[in-house]
């Protein structure tokens, strides 16, 4: 199912209209709206959505979901009401999960997410069609736009990088897209003016592993509690280190090896292609993903030299000294 029409989008968020055009896609910054998407208003802490409803307009909104409470101009748009554009957003990328039902990989962690999210999507192309969201789409907002306008609907597995800035994200965004595969990169002080201490912060990390259908969570064996957050959830455990052998999983980057207590085999590996010791760990958490998607790790070497990093990590600039340092030197 790919969203086409405004009567299908209305009905998925509970509307109704008689308006047929076509649509494709959504937004939440008037800035941004191309023709054709449905312009959310959402209420910030900052900005109201409903006070730029013109400049969607004039960019060529389709229409616009608005709160029930508006009352002003709608500005040649359809207007959909709803009590909370924002809880609307959240269930069009719910429902669309539903009926689509692709295996869902959930990426969490204070660092390494979008890293770990674009390296698992690299591996599982190799069997699978594979979306994952842009960036670092990952917040209340982000999350569910990625699902709406970055997938195509024939997809079998989609990875999805879940952030967190209070208590309680992560569950919400579970609601949204409940994870086959959960993975938690690391827990650090990231974030922390909202949390007590960084033991706060991996237990709401953990609760990625919560929902009832998640079959599998994979967890950094190296971060603090991971005794404790190992327990947290219903889903089968499975741990990775880059330090220590004790992990499920063991990267020796001395040796380029990495050794799996699943098959209690060492498997020697490529060089992996970007910097960064911090990479490596990022790399092997989504090996670890790519083997329980039963990529061979045959395939796993043969990718390794072709991974990139996201846009602007790590990034080289050569920078040409001028004539004047030239002749100086």
């Amino acid at each position: 199912m790919k969203l086409e029409t405004l009567t299908q989008l209305a009905r998925l968020i509970d509307c109704q209209t008689k308006d047929k055009k076509s649509v494709c896609g959504v937004a939440v910054d008037s800035r941004l709206v191309e023709p054709g998407q449905v312009f959310f208003a959402l209420k910030g802490a900052q900005v109201d959505g409903h006070a730029y409803l013109c400049q969607a307009a004039s960019q060529g909104a389709a229409a616009a979901v608005v709160s029930e409470a508006y009352s002003g101009q709608d500005y040649g748009m359809s207007l959909l009401r709803v009590k909370d554009p924002l809880q609307a957003l959240q269930a069009l990328a719910q429902k669309i999960i539903a009926i689509r039902n692709p295996k869902i990989i959930a990426v969490t962690g204070s660092l390494g997410k979008t890293t770990t999210k674009d390296f698992i999507k690299a591996l599982l192309q190799a069997k699978y069609r594979v979306a994952a969201s842009p960036g670092n789409s990952n917040s209340q907002i982000g999350m569910p736009l990625s699902i709406i306008n970055h997938t195509e609907g024939d997809e079998e597995v989609l990875v999805l990088e879940m952030g967190m800035t209070h208590v309680g994200n992560i569950s919400n965004l579970l609601k949204i897209a409940p994870p086959d595969i959960a993975l938690v990169t690391t827990v650090a002080l990231v974030h922390a003016c909202n949390f007590s201490s960084l033991s706060e912060i991996g237990l709401c990390k953990a609760e990625i592993f919560t929902h009832p259908k998640t079959e599998l969570g994979i967890l950094n064996y190296d971060i603090e509690d991971f005794e404790k957050l190992r327990h947290i959830g219903p889903c089968n455990k499975i741990s990775f280190s880059t330090k220590s052998s004790q992990a499920d999983y063991f990267l020796d980057m001395a040796k380029e090896k990495i050794s799996s207590k699943n098959d209690a085999k060492e498997h020697v590996l490529s060089r992996l292609s970007v910097p960064g010791k911090h990479n490596h760990q990022n790399f092997l958490a989504a090996a670890v993903v790519a083997r329980h998607m039963d990529i061979s790790w045959e395939e796993i070497r043969r990718i390794m030299p072709t991974l990139t990093l996201p846009e602007r990590r790590l990034q080289r600039i050569e920078k040409r000294r001028n004539s004047f340092h030239q002749r100086l030197l």
